[in-house]
């Protein structure tokens, strides 16, 4: 009776380990480094292309990928002046390519006070264009636009809108009711 008592806390005590096992993180799951207050600046020669600001940021090295909490990405042009800002609840960054995929609750604003909203949002940094597969609302002057997908350049100038295009024009535009 001892004999089999023990060999079922014995079977038990293994059979637990190997839970254990499967279930552990891999290393991979770790960022190899993490960072408060996360700043990134990308420059096209001698200027400033976009400047990326994030309040969390994990970097993965095995992957070359940064993972950014609360993320602020101020766009500037060719002559270094700043044309739009966008903001997400997490960020993405390839630190290969500089390719970045915003998260979350992602607007742009434009110094014409344009706005773009969308749950996700990819920057090609080779083609400098902004896209996303997902429900779009954009505002321009007093024109909304919605649809699902897009493409345009940062300072919302040239949009394509893929499908399910919608555009409302009003004299008093109240965001609040949107």
């Amino acid at each position: 009776m001892k004999f089999l008592v023990s060999l079922i806390l014995i079977s038990i005590i293994f059979s637990c380990a190997r839970i254990d096992d499967q279930t552990k993180p891999s290393k991979q799951d770790y960022p190899d480094q993490e960072m408060k207050n996360f700043k990134m600046d990308t420059l096209d020669g001698q200027n400033k292309k976009w400047i990326l600001r994030a309040k969390y940021a994990s970097k993965y090295f095995g992957q070359q990928l940064i993972k950014a909490k609360d993320v602020n990405i101020e766009f500037y042009n060719k002559k270094g002046e700043h044309y739009a800002t966008l903001t997400s609840d997490e960020g993405l960054i390839n630190e290969n390519t500089n390719d970045m995929q915003a998260i979350g609750n992602v607007v742009v604003t434009t110094t014409k006070k344009e706005i773009l909203k969308t749950p996700i949002l990819t920057w090609s940094n080779r083609k400098a264009k902004i896209h996303s597969n997902d429900r779009i609302w954009l505002k321009k002057g007093n024109t909304i636009t919605t649809g699902i997908g897009f493409e345009t350049d940062p300072d919302l100038k040239d949009v394509i809108i893929f499908k399910d295009f919608r555009s409302t024009t009003t004299e008093s535009i109240n965001e609040k009711e949107l």
